[in-house]
């Protein structure tokens, strides 16, 4: 069962695995250095510290793109997470009460503004201190349900905003020359569609080249703009 107990320095309700008792783990919102009661002294600390878990004014789980679960935070802390650069556009946030996780981006739009990034992998990894769960520390938080409704990450998210090594007049003139076959598409890494289009131009006894010559000069006027990865074609 969960254990609940607060922060001494900023009285943050913090929320942890039972496994953890006696462990050391650092709160995530004051970095304070915290010894985990055993379940039983942090039953006796009152309604308080009830499995709901959640302070006053608090409301929203955070999963990382690692998918380690933080939370129940506040608003405003969710506010601050995300002007501290804690969340990316990989982020996941679940509203309380809620089936639904959503796009951090979602709630957050500068978030995909700001993509680019992973310099670190999980910006919550506060490492247990003295010991603790074995997994590589960080601050385990129960969110008591199964964290249904859970999405696949971004499709091609990796690149979001940021320029590859592609060429866009290499792609776009191997559509035009050679789309029939998919070459541009192989180029770009859309395998599937490469092959797609190889198998069509068979069918149609070549009719289906056509398909290839039109994305050719669509990747040259700038209507296809990314490679497989999400990465802009350099000009």
């Amino acid at each position: 069962m969960p254990i609940t107990f607060s922060c001494n320095s900023c009285d943050k309700k913090l929320r942890v695995k039972d496994e953890l008792a006696g462990k050391k783990v650092k709160c995530p919102g004051c970095a304070t250095v915290l010894h985990v009661p055993a379940a039983s002294t942090a039953a006796a600390a009152g309604p308080g510290s009830s499995a709901g878990g959640s302070s006053a004014g608090g409301g929203f789980y955070v999963k990382t793109d690692d998918g380690a679960t933080y939370g129940p935070v506040s608003k405003t802390e969710l506010d601050q997470w995300v002007t501290e650069g804690r969340l990316n556009s990989e982020s996941q946030i679940l509203r309380e009460g809620a089936a639904q996780w959503q796009w951090a981006s979602d709630e957050y739009p500068q978030l995909d503004q700001s993509a680019s990034g992973g310099g670190q992998s999980n910006p919550f990894d506060f490492a247990a201190q003295g010991g603790g769960a074995g997994g590589g520390g960080g601050f385990p938080i129960d969110t008591g349900g199964g964290g249904g409704g859970y999405r696949a990450p971004h499709t091609a998210a990796r690149g979001r905003g940021q320029v590859g090594n592609k060429s866009k007049i290499a792609a776009g003139l191997l559509g035009i020359f050679l789309g029939g076959w998919g070459i541009h598409r192989f180029y770009l890494g859309y395998t599937s569609i490469g092959a797609i289009q190889i198998v069509v131009t068979l069918l149609t006894c070549g009719l289906g080249a056509w398909w290839g010559l039109i994305e050719g000069i669509m990747i040259l006027v700038g209507s296809i703009d990314r490679d497989a990865d999400g990465y802009l074609l350099k000009d």
